[in-house]
């Protein structure tokens, strides 16, 4: 598999596990009644899921920022590299909040 596809692959389920994160926070919170499962259950399930995450989002920013080659002539491969630095960014700062 091409490595740019596997990076886009990547990436495409980390931003559903993603919104899937958001949804099980809005029911933990009460906002929305989606899951049948117990808070406890979703507790679990939302923690895990965020460690997939973690990896999958460093993995892919990493890659991003120091494999692939940056034409800063062209402004797309340079809002994926600015992109990738502040995911990294943001991650980090998440964990510390933590």
């Amino acid at each position: 598999m091409d490595f740019i596809a596997l990076k886009v692959t990547a990436a495409s389920v980390a931003m559903v596990l993603v919104i899937v994160q958001g949804v099980i926070m809005l029911h933990l919170y009460g906002t929305a009644n989606v899951f049948p499962w117990s808070p406890a259950t979703l507790r679990t399930w939302h923690r895990r899921q965020g460690d997939v995450l973690l990896v999958l989002f460093v993995l892919v920013a990493y890659h991003c920022v120091t494999r692939t080659a940056v034409n800063w002539r062209d402004w797309r491969p340079v809002a994926h590299a600015v992109s990738a630095a502040v995911a990294l960014a943001a991650v980090g700062v998440k964990l510390l909040m933590v």
